[in-house]
């Protein structure tokens, strides 16, 4: 494609399809080190303890493993004469050590396992209290290369404070723990991964490409035209070096104005959101592996109602990064629907079914677009408080023009565009960026509201004689004072005017007043 006479850009054909070649490759990289880290997190190991109470070695005594819910996990193993056990196949995790003497209780020792044992850990028993209760906590203290140490004093001091979490993941199985742990992690990066390689990649591609339709020349008329009051370096003599100075000038401002720092924000808020909800998710699916009454709860409806905000989520992502479309207001978009998912979720289904049922429908509540929610919610609004329909469900004006549809003229919309006489007169290089829009279709757009401005619904009765925007009305006037195209272009204004039922002058007026309208004229040096 050429433009201003010179090829806007030397991407390579196939840049597209080598980005989602690159981006599936690191995908499948990714899975697999999420599955390697999961299964290495949650390895089987044997426990190696000696047993003490009141600092003397218990000796004869069996030892059981507890989930902190009182279920039993390992033993009974007995402990040889200095107080030596060892159980194996314990996975990492959380446990109430029991020791029993004659089958009575003699103590009890919350403790954590970590990935690989080495050495034998020194276990004193508290009181006779079960653990799993909270009565009794553990003290630890290292014997040789033992692996406990940070964080069974964490586990530790946060029991002390009564901030111990529930652990029923702990005795879900070990695979479904591997799954559930890296397709949630797959998820949260999954959401985050499309903004990255746009930012990295295609961001880029987009920016070159707008300097390349400025470059040439029309980057003066931009300046003169939208932004005349500008800070400019001082020129040179020769109009070679006032184009430089311009362009200078223009990379400087784009950087200032658009630059990639903007996302920074919404991104960590982003991750941060869905880092948490997948966190939360991967707990609460664990947890249900072992005891499913939960999954008829409050906390199953939020799940629910995350798990819907997701998948839109990163469907509405792909589908931006095929047409390399993100913008800032997009990212923080993405983080205000997972906030929103679950108070929608929850009113919505609340206020239609029951709980049962409104868990499988807050997913697909949540899988909804965000504006079809609030046109949702506004309906049901608009029933429970016997209101009128909504007014603002209509078409919106720039559907008139030829070039604009639903989702663009909402698009247009989001940025503050409205009518069509705010769209002949926005910046268009500031509104290709908000809303990464192609240039060359933002200046259509504006140039068909330009001529709508004058003729209204009647511009369409001259698209068929090549007059549908103001860019063609001044070449067509030029047309008429050109000897050689003189005659046709007469024709063509005789005809133009036997469809609007005016007289050739008034059209040649009209068509004059388009022609000489001053973003008319930047239109046209923007485009030759």
């Amino acid at each position: 494609m050429r433009l201003l006479g010179y090829p806007v850009h030397n991407a390579k054909p196939h840049v597209a399809s080598s980005v989602f070649a690159q981006a599936k490759l690191i995908v499948v990289i990714v899975c697999l080190l999420l599955t390697l880290a999961a299964t290495v997190s949650a390895k089987v190991a044997s426990l190696k303890g000696q047993l003490f109470k009141d600092g003397q070695t218990v000796s004869g005594a069996e030892v059981y493993l507890f989930t902190s819910q009182g279920t039993q996990y390992r033993g009974p193993v007995t402990t040889l004469q200095v107080g030596l056990f060892t159980i194996e196949a314990v996975d990492g995790g959380t446990y109430c050590l029991g020791a029993f003497v004659n089958q009575d209780r003699i103590g009890s020792s919350l403790i954590e396992t970590s990935n690989f044992s080495s050495g034998y850990t020194r276990v004193d028993l508290g009181p006779g209290a079960d653990c799993t209760s909270g009565a009794a906590h553990a003290t630890f203290s290292d014997v040789g290369a033992s692996h406990f140490g940070i964080t069974a004093l964490a586990v530790y001091v946060s029991n002390l404070i009564g901030a111990k979490q529930e652990t029923s993941r702990d005795v879900a199985p070990l695979m479904d723990r591997v799954l559930i742990n890296s397709f949630c992690g797959i998820c949260a990066i999954v959401i985050i991964f499309p903004i990255l390689l746009y930012l990295f990649r295609q961001w880029a591609f987009r920016r070159d490409r707008l300097f390349g339709i400025l470059e040439k020349g029309a980057v003066v008329f931009y300046y003169a035209q939208f932004r005349p009051g500008d800070d400019l370096p001082n020129f040179a003599n020769n109009a070679g070096s006032v184009t430089a100075n311009y362009m200078a000038a223009f990379k400087r401002d784009f950087a200032r104005w658009y630059g990639r720092k903007y996302y920074i924000a919404p991104l960590l808020i982003l991750a941060a959101l869905s880092g948490v909800a997948t966190w939360w998710g991967s707990g609460n699916l664990q947890s249900w592996i072992v005891d499913p009454s939960g999954l008829d709860s409050l906390r199953a409806l939020v799940a629910s109602a995350l798990a819907g905000a997701f998948v839109w989520i990163i469907s509405d992502e792909l589908d931006r990064l095929r047409r390399r479309d993100f913008t800032v207001s997009d990212v923080y978009y993405y983080a205000f629907r997972l906030l929103l998912s679950v108070p929608f979720g929850w009113a919505l289904t609340r206020a239609t079914v029951t709980l049962q049922a409104g868990i499988p429908l807050a997913f697909f509540l949540g899988s909804f677009p965000t504006t079809t929610l609030f046109t949702i919610a506004r309906r049901l609004g608009s029933q429970q408080l016997k209101l009128g329909d909504d007014a603002s469900s209509g078409n919106l004006e720039l559907e008139n023009l030829q070039s604009i549809g639903k989702p663009n003229a909402e698009r247009f919309k989001d940025e503050g565009i409205t009518t069509i006489c705010g769209l002949a007169y926005a910046d268009p290089i500031d509104l290709t960026i908000r809303t990464n829009f192609d240039f060359n279709y933002v200046v259509d757009c504006v140039s068909q509201a330009l001529m709508w401005i004058y003729f209204g619904k009647d511009s369409q009765a001259l698209f068929p004689l090549s007059l549908r925007g103001a860019q063609e009305v001044s070449a067509f006037v030029a047309w008429l004072d050109d000897p050689g195209r003189q005659e046709s272009a007469k024709q063509t204004l005789a005809d133009a005017a036997t469809r609007l039922n005016v007289s050739q002058g008034a059209l040649r007026t009209t068509l004059c007043q388009i022609a000489e309208d001053p973003y008319t004229k930047f239109l046209v040096n923007v485009w030759s």
